[in-house]
């Protein structure tokens, strides 16, 4: 039984971040590495924490689910795909109607069973 965190655990913020998250956005030769996209992932969660605008704030999160199930299908043995695909679906229960809301809670209970 695997125990996924509901949040992102913290982490230190230092400006460098911001201009790493843009240039993984442009995922160019290392977007067929789940390593590179589970990291890709965590940034965005890490620039969704970051960000005040629910507008954009949504769509980070839907980026950041996107990258982490890119992941989780390259190597469905990596435990850090399926942690953070966990975590950004669990974002995703925070926005769209309750369709979506529900969707996104079972792909978080499956990542996490």
């Amino acid at each position: 039984d695997h125990a996924y965190p509901q949040k992102a655990p913290p982490r230190r913020r230092c400006p460098e971040q911001k201009s790493e998250f843009r240039r993984g956005r442009e995922r160019g030769r290392h977007g067929q590495s789940s390593s590179f996209l589970w990291r890709l992932a965590r940034a965005y969660n890490d620039v969704h924490d970051l960000t005040d605008g629910l507008v954009e704030k949504e769509a980070l999160a839907q980026q950041g689910k996107e990258a982490g199930e890119e992941a989780v299908k390259l190597n469905p043995s990596c435990a850090e795909s399926h942690q953070w695909y966990a975590i950004m679906c669990g974002l995703m229960a925070d926005y769209g109607p309750i369709q979506s809301k529900i969707k996104n809670g079972f792909l978080f209970k499956v990542c996490r069973d």
